[in-house]
């Protein structure tokens, strides 16, 4: 019998967990000059800034330059603009040109960004829960955002580790992502319709 070198790859089933805090958003801007905006329902989802977006921009740069953007299988964020734009900037397709015949991830001028509809092809699928942030907010003010201060490993590593652990135990069929890429695009409903 035949003996059959597979790659190495075929037998790691470890998976890596890439974390991203969103980009500057304008709620952070505001909650500077006045920490009240911070529980303002003006700034809720508030989306990026022209800031915010040059950081997804240096960021999407990064990720592809370094070779991750190979390896992400994945994009989990909240459903949050300013968590979605971020995302979409840094993990998404190229600009969309409405050809392919798949819509757009991010259409143009999400969230007042003036910038382009960025494309759902040759990217990962994406994924927006809100499933864990109730049981990891600590306060309602973003007192962990600072600008130019780059959070401590250590509080970060932590974070992350207790967002794992709120999936785990979740239990809930819509995280249980076994690793395969879906065979479809997740359409929005309005598409889906037609």
């Amino acid at each position: 019998m035949e003996e059959i070198e597979l790659p190495r790859r075929c037998f790691d089933l470890r998976k890596e967990d890439v974390q991203v805090r969103h980009a500057q958003g304008v709620h952070n801007v505001e909650g500077e000059k006045d920490p009240s905006a911070y529980t303002s329902p003006a700034f809720f989802d508030a989306p990026i800034t022209p800031l915010g977006w040059r950081q997804v921009d240096y960021l999407r740069e990064h990720v592809k330059n370094c070779g991750l953007a190979e390896k992400i299988e994945l994009v989990i964020c909240s459903p949050l603009l300013r968590t979605m734009q971020t995302a979409v900037g840094v993990f998404g397709g190229e600009s969309y040109t409405g050809g392919g015949g798949a819509p757009p991830l991010m259409v143009e001028n999400a969230g007042q960004s003036e910038r382009l509809a960025i494309s759902s092809l040759n990217c990962p699928p994406f994924l927006a829960v809100e499933t864990c942030r109730e049981r990891l907010i600590e306060n309602d003010e973003d007192v962990l955002w600072v600008p130019d201060v780059t959070e401590a490993h250590k509080s970060f590593a932590a974070r992350g580790m207790k967002f794992m652990d709120c999936v785990i135990e979740s239990g809930s069929p819509s995280l249980n992502y076994p690793g395969n890429i879906p065979v479809r695009l997740d359409l929005p409903s309005d598409v889906t319709d037609n």
